[in-house]
């Protein structure tokens, strides 16, 4: 019930209540600040608080780092043709900013003269570093993901290595005032509306299972940040639903990945299902395979955790 006298809500399910603010930090799990972040910027509010202009500061550093990133994979003939070996089609590749970190140091030089950023905003980012008097780009030579939040603000970045040799494959950011591992998922920006409507989450584990499965129409998909589930995650994806089944890699590790959670479901009271690939599969190649009838048909068959 929504009270447009009062301008509050109340749930006479759940018995929770509050103003627009306490609604948009439980429907979309933000913190105060970033509740009324997201407000001030939909109806243009200037903010006025401390700490907000360091991390709008923040942001817009990050966003610039993506357009730098996109533009170097234009210009990068090989990286280009290592998305599109796996299927990675352009489409998919402008719709999730995918780019690449030239090597090489004056590329750098030149986003930094031109980019309007202080060096110091660029450097706290931690993705930035200086060594020897010159800055330097941890992602350079790398495949650059970028990650956003659910207000579809870049907070990060995934970097891949090229070669198939290359240590390690993948780096993310460091933590930061605007990112965290632990609470981060990549692509619920695109994917939280499918979740709820479909009352259902399915959780991979890397940026291009995340990415196969949901150019081949599988949208109901998170991924975390090629790191086990944690708890934190669950939680927020608890405001989207209370159905969460990991598709996970046909092996051990992947198994043990599912068991080490059940204490974690039980005490939330989720209801955790498993999906487990057939041996020698993650979601990227057997999506590529067997395509989303394939998905479907393993999906048919998943078991509680």
């Amino acid at each position: 019930s929504v009270s447009n006298e009062k301008q509050i809500f109340y749930c006479f399910g759940c018995q929770e209540g509050g103003n627009v603010v306490n609604f948009l930090m439980k429907y979309e799990n933000l913190s105060f600040q970033d509740a009324l972040e997201n407000l001030a910027r939909q109806y243009g509010v200037a903010i006025d608080r401390k700490g907000y202009t360091k991390r709008a500061n923040t942001f817009d550093a990050l966003s610039k780092l993506a357009d730098y990133y996109c533009k170097g994979l234009k210009g990068a003939p090989h990286a280009l043709q290592y998305l599109l070996k796996r299927g990675i089609k352009q489409n998919t590749i402008d719709d999730f900013m995918l780019g690449f970190s030239d090597p090489q140091k004056n590329t750098l030089k030149g986003f930094i003269k031109t980019a309007g950023v202080a060096n110091d905003v660029l450097l706290s980012t931690g993705i930035l570093k200086m060594r020897d008097g010159e800055i330097y780009d941890i992602f350079r030579g790398r495949i650059v993901i970028p990650i956003f939040d659910v207000n579809k603000k870049v907070i990060g970045f995934g970097g891949r290595s090229l070669e198939k040799e290359g240590f390690p494959k993948y780096i993310n950011s460091p933590e930061s005032s605007v990112f965290s591992k632990r609470f981060s998922l990549f692509g619920i920006d695109k994917t939280k509306k499918y979740i709820a409507e479909h009352n259902e989450v399915f959780i991979v584990e890397g940026y291009f299972d995340f990415i196969s499965l949901y150019s081949h129409g599988f949208n109901n998909v998170v991924s975390t940040l090629g790191t086990s589930v944690t708890g934190e995650q669950l939680s927020r994806l608890r405001n989207y639903t209370d159905n969460i089944t990991l598709m996970l890699d046909g092996d051990e590790a992947g198994i043990k990945s599912a068991l080490r959670l059940i204490g974690i479901l039980a005490e939330m009271d989720i209801n955790g299902n498993m999906v487990v690939l057939p041996q020698g599969h993650d979601p990227d190649s057997f999506v590529r395979d067997k395509g989303i009838k394939g998905i479907n048909e393993v999906v048919s068959k998943k078991k509680p955790i």
